[in-house]
């Protein structure tokens, strides 16, 4: 089995979709592994942490046949990638950290702002993972209405269907995310600390949106009407594909390409052409460099977890702080890669434990919500 073909595996094993067989591949794997890490895990504290992790990862596929070391090896795989042992690690009852002395923070969740052509802001309930724009209405993905949306915010105020094109915008806080189906049945997914704005029906030749922030895009085809997504130095054109663009302020715009083809066009008219599992990366000077990714690494937010391939360690932090909405101190940040695999459902200690232990370096979290981070 061919590495790439192993993380595909991992990424189907995490959301619950591998067969029978292909879970008995995933545990012998991580099992063998398992059996070579340096850790030796108790037999005792194996079957109550691999409770504890099944419960963190909500995974419904336990398998009895397969004793408690085998499940816990390979629920601790998904979690930290090869960290084998670290939840021995750090619930050893002798075991100590500089950051026990504050406050744990847990993760984000289902947060968003929506606005209103009529400048009315309301907060989105937290139980709803998303919305839906459907026929001059509003309504959340479950089908149940937003009572605090006025008629008049959708509709002129005689009643009448609005003819004009009404324009609204979604916008996540650190530690938040959200979910909106366009009126062209585009499925748009929100990471943290970003925004769309969108009209409340397309029309004309094209479909437009503008985005900050990081932004997955699962558009809907129509190849009489393209899709436009505009960021801060780029337009991006799709007739219906699936990709992920990260455009946060003072960063790096990058988009990557899941399937299906798209065009990048930059401020200075030069244009790029992106083939499934391609990056680009805009730059400073109008162009793009591109280089061969797995999109399911730029990805991975969307289905629950931080995927750190050799990532830079301060491309990791930001991500990492933007979830827990916390600051960190990146003007001492060693210069490190960074490699884990973490569910965003773990709290901001367990998280930072995870990269300390798989990646050589050593995480403070202070009681001024900062991360300090140092080199082992």
């Amino acid at each position: 089995m061919t590495e790439e073909e192993l993380n595909d595996l991992i990424d189907r094993y995490v959301k619950g979709e591998c067969t029978p067989d292909e879970m008995h591949v995933v545990n012998s794997y991580f099992n063998q592994v398992a059996e070579s890490a340096p850790i030796t895990p108790i037999r005792q504290d194996l079957e109550m942490l691999q409770q504890r992790v099944w419960a963190k990862l909500g995974v419904k596929h336990k398998t009895a046949s397969y004793g408690p070391f085998v499940r816990y090896a390979a629920a601790l795989a998904v979690v930290f990638g090869l960290s084998i042992g670290y939840y021995h690690y750090i619930n050893n009852a002798n075991h100590s950290t500089n950051t026990e002395t504050v406050n744990d923070i847990p993760p984000g969740g289902n947060k968003a702002i929506l606005t209103l052509v009529n400048g009315q802001n309301i907060s989105l309930s937290s139980t709803q993972s998303g919305i839906i724009i459907v026929k001059d209405s509003i309504k959340y993905n479950d089908g149940s209405s937003i009572d605090s949306i006025r008629p008049s915010a959708i509709k002129e105020p005689d009643g009448r269907a609005d003819t004009t094109t009404r324009m609204l915008t979604v916008a996540t806080p650190r530690g938040g995310q959200y979910q909106l189906v366009l009126a062209d049945s585009t499925h748009v997914y929100l990471n943290a600390a970003s925004t769309i704005t969108f009209p409340s029906r397309f029309a004309g030749q094209t479909r437009a949106v503008s985005i900050t922030g990081e932004v997955y895009f699962e558009v809907a085809k129509n190849k009489n009407q393209p899709f436009l997504v505009t960021t801060k130095g780029q337009q991006l054109k799709v007739l219906g594909t699936h990709f992920n663009v990260s455009a946060y302020p003072s960063e790096t715009v990058k988009t990557t390409l899941a399937e299906g083809s798209v065009e990048l066009t930059s401020s200075s008219l030069q244009k790029q052409l992106l083939k499934p599992d391609e990056q680009a990366l805009l730059l400073s000077a109008g162009g793009f460099q591109v280089s061969k990714v797995r999109a399911s690494d730029a990805t991975a937010w969307r289905r629950g977890y931080f995927r750190f391939m050799e990532t830079p360690a301060n491309d990791a932090i930001r991500q990492v702080c933007r979830w827990y909405n916390v600051e960190a101190d990146y003007d001492h940040l060693p210069s490190v890669p960074v490699t884990a695999l973490l569910s965003k459902n773990l709290s901001l200690l367990e998280c930072i434990r995870a990269i300390e232990f798989s990646n050589g370096i050593s995480i403070t979290l202070t009681n001024e919500r900062k991360l300090k981070i140092s080199k082992k």
